[in-house]
């Protein structure tokens, strides 16, 4: 989906990975 590519893409400006941590 885009969602992924938009996602993956403002994490990669913010400097983060792309898929939080989640518990």
């Amino acid at each position: 989906s885009q969602m992924q590519t938009i996602i993956t893409k403002a994490c990669t400006e913010l400097g983060i990975k792309p898929i939080p941590s989640r518990r």
